[in-house]
């Protein structure tokens, strides 16, 4: 669920992103299509992400706080949400931070 502070979280870190942007429809469209990924097939969806990251961990570091501030402009990061985002600090490789345990498929939300 995404609320108005939440967007406006997005909207600053897009203004901030000095590189190639997309227009909104295409930003909806992205979100969408990975939205109805995940739907069809959670693990090969959530797998496929680490391939999709860059190299840089730096880079990662900066993706994954800037997912961190989105989350937490609507309320503060507790139960299933932190669960999902310690899974996907683990996928981004970030879990010796030890704020994240590795990805298991097993342990998919219902």
């Amino acid at each position: 669920m995404v609320d108005e502070r939440s967007l406006e979280a997005l909207r600053r870190l897009r203004q901030a992103d000095e590189s190639t942007r997309v227009t909104l429809a295409e930003f909806k469209m992205l979100v969408r299509e990975q939205f109805f990924m995940l739907l069809l097939d959670q693990e090969a969806a959530l797998a496929a992400i680490p391939k999709l990251l860059p190299e840089s961990m730096d880079e990662r570091r900066k993706a994954f706080a800037a997912i961190q501030e989105v989350l937490s402009a609507s309320a503060e990061i507790s139960g299933e949400v932190a669960r999902r985002l310690k899974q996907v600090a683990g996928l981004f490789g970030l879990e010796d931070q030890g704020n994240a345990v590795p990805f298991d498929p097993k342990a998919r939300a219902s």
